[in-house]
């Protein structure tokens, strides 16, 4: 076997090259030449709604993340660190 096929990386190119490689192939059924991927999807007014939604509360959440990591920045000193715990 080749030395990179052996590898993590080479196993993670393989399974994606293979996953890729079946999603071109059924390209556009969902189920094997039962369903579309344009059937299978939702209205068109779900659609919009799940759009704007997101436009509206990803920004805030991503707003929120950032200043809650800067008003907690630098309060772990030495010792104190996050550690994985074994019950």
């Amino acid at each position: 076997m080749h030395p990179f096929l052996a590898s993590e990386s080479g196993k993670r190119y393989s399974a994606n090259g293979s996953y890729l490689t079946l999603g071109v192939m059924l390209w556009p059924y969902m189920i094997p030449y039962a369903i579309t991927v344009a059937n299978a999807a939702a209205p068109d007014a779900s659609l919009q709604f799940l759009f704007y939604g997101v436009v509206v509360v990803l920004p805030v959440i991503v707003v929120y993340t950032i200043g809650v990591y800067w008003v907690f920045r630098g309060k772990v000193r030495r010792g104190y660190s996050w550690t994985f715990v074994v019950w």
